[in-house]
């Protein structure tokens, strides 16, 4: 294998014109340039045509539609209903009623969209398109119908985001902006938002926060009247939205304004929990005893695989979060550490963003007296599904037990959350979630994107992507790096197979199953970067 590396080493130095830094000076990213002969051949999504939108403005992050299998077997042109039809009968989606309801809305709002476009010089006016406010129960598809409609949007400007992390990315561009004089942060926000985004997409539109609620008014007339279309998700009516909250009286604008300009079109109150259907895994253990604490030590010992496990620090807003224990993409925490201490959403999102698989250690059974507890489970398991991190919990009480207050009552914004909570908790067991890839990548890769990365940067890349965490990166594995990469890039995540296989034989020049970290270094230390190379690789075709 060494000698292969020295050649392979020898040859790509002779005929790439790519302009590498120096490997002397610790930094791994390159001076994007191509090959000769290389011609740029963009690939579109076979199905739509078109790029999936844009996914981070600035500090204003986003995040992409969930991939939807069948969708590239399904004829370039097909109408939104059309294509539902076809996956219905290839077996991958269940027929649905109230899904396909909200497909035949949806489908008039994409004819209605049809390469639509927004600048901050417009203004809406009676031909703006009015925007969909879709409510229902927990698991019913809601996020499902609005994602199917997203990817085959035929809009060159649009986010989809999931509600959490838009603001939080909202209140850090605040922040940073305050700073300036003589301008409204707010309206620049909104203005950088309306320039980037002529359809926003929010998946699970829900504020419990006072902080969001008194200024998500004048964001939301603001890019309104700026001919900016939305489209949301949310277990509660707009009516029913920061019920009982702190000053609700200064939110009710903004309710009349979504109920102003978006159709509200709600699922029946009977529509099944999908997720509840798959439940066949068991990473969820209980009680705490002494024969489920040792299993619990043995998976994490078993995930490892005899990595070294060390303690570690993240950085977040100038805070830090501290790792009791990881190995690659593998992190152990106490519940203590991450719901009893003073964390938030912006804290769950960088764990989320730097292992694909989080155990969490003594999650307690809590009641209404343990609120501040409760809220931060629910945004902790929130941020974690929203990113596909798998999840290993040692429990007092399995998951219907976990939050079972003395009396329930709806109006409490913690009791009519959990209902989403014990929902996503049922489908992280699954083998359908288990299966799939990991979605924190994105984010990960875009810390490491704002500085030259380091050997160390890289290897932890090569680590936390071996998500198996069997010593080397498989087809899989590469491709979903490849995917990450992409939507840093391009807003989308489809990747082929052909692509990844390509780079992969690229790569891997050893004798062992997949790519080993040596040659994974030695390949992207001299072809110029990991950013640039996953990209050329997804966008160039060989002259």
């Amino acid at each position: 294998c060494g000698e292969a590396l020295g050649s392979r080493s020898a040859a790509l130095v002779a005929r790439t014109t790519t302009v590498a830094t120096k490997f002397s000076s610790g930094a791994w990213c390159a001076t994007p340039g191509a090959a000769a002969g290389q011609g740029v051949v963009v690939r579109q999504h076979p199905w739509s045509g078109q790029a999936s939108g844009e996914r981070s403005y600035g500090s204003l992050s986003g995040s992409s539609a969930s991939e939807i299998k069948g969708l590239d077997g399904v004829p370039r042109g097909a109408s939104l209903v059309e294509a539902y039809e076809l996956l219905i009968g290839r077996g991958l989606v269940h027929k649905d009623p109230a899904q396909a309801k909200t497909m035949d809305r949806l489908h008039v709002l994409h004819a209605e969209l049809a390469n639509y476009n927004t600048s901050w010089d417009q203004y809406a006016s009676e031909e703006t398109p009015r925007g969909l406010y879709i409510q229902g129960g927990v698991g019913c598809g809601k996020t499902f119908c609005m994602d199917f409609f997203f990817q085959h949007l035929q809009v060159e400007k649009k986010l989809r985001v999931h509600f959490h992390s838009f603001m939080l990315g909202i209140h850090k561009k605040l922040f940073e902006l305050q700073k300036l004089s003589g301008v409204d942060p707010l309206v620049m926000v909104a203005k950088e938002i309306a320039g980037k985004a002529s359809v926003i997409c929010f998946d699970e539109f829900q504020v419990t926060d006072v902080a969001d609620a008194m200024i998500l008014k004048r964001l939301l007339e603001t890019l309104v009247e700026h001919g900016v279309v939305l489209v949301m998700t949310s277990n509660r009516l707009p009516g029913d939205l920061y019920m009982n909250g702190l000053n609700r009286d200064q939110f009710l604008p903004a309710i009349d304004l979504i109920e102003k300009t978006c159709d509200v079109f709600p699922f029946p109150e009977d529509s099944p929990d999908y997720r509840l259907m798959g439940k066949e895994s068991k990473t969820w253990m209980t009680p705490i005893t002494e024969s489920t604490i040792d299993a619990f030590s043995d998976c994490f010992a078993n995930l490892s695989k005899k990595r070294k496990i060390r303690s570690g620090v993240l950085e977040v807003q100038g805070r830090r979060v501290n790792v009791p224990a990881s190995a690659g993409g593998i992190a152990k925490f106490s519940f203590a550490s991450l719901c009893q201490e003073a964390k938030g959403a912006a804290d769950y999102l960088v764990i989320a963003s730097s292992y694909h698989t989080v155990l969490i250690e003594g999650v307690p059974k809590m009641n209404e007296n343990n609120l501040p507890l409760v809220r931060r489970f629910i945004t902790l398991v929130d941020v974690l599904y929203e990113n596909h991190v798998k999840v290993l919990a040692l429990a007092h009480g399995p998951v219907e037990e976990t939050y079972k207050p003395t009396e329930t009552n709806q109006s409490r914004d913690e009791d009519f959350a959990w209902d989403r909570t014990m929902s996503r908790l049922t489908e992280m067991q699954s083998k359908e979630y288990l299966k799939g890839g990991w979605r924190g990548g994105g984010d990960f890769l875009r810390r490491l994107e704002t500085q030259a990365m380091t050997e160390g940067d890289l290897k932890r890349v090569w680590e936390v992507y071996d998500t198996d965490n069997n010593g080397y990166l498989g087809v899989c594995e590469l491709r979903n790096l490849m995917a990450d990469v992409n939507e840093i890039k391009n807003g989308r995540r489809y990747v082929d197979e052909e692509e990844a296989q390509n780079l992969f034989d690229a790569v891997h020049i050893c004798e062992s199953e997949g790519i080993e970290w040596e040659e994974f270094k030695s390949y992207f230390k001299d072809t110029g970067g990991l950013i640039h190379v996953c990209e050329s690789h997804y966008h160039f075709r060989g002259g």
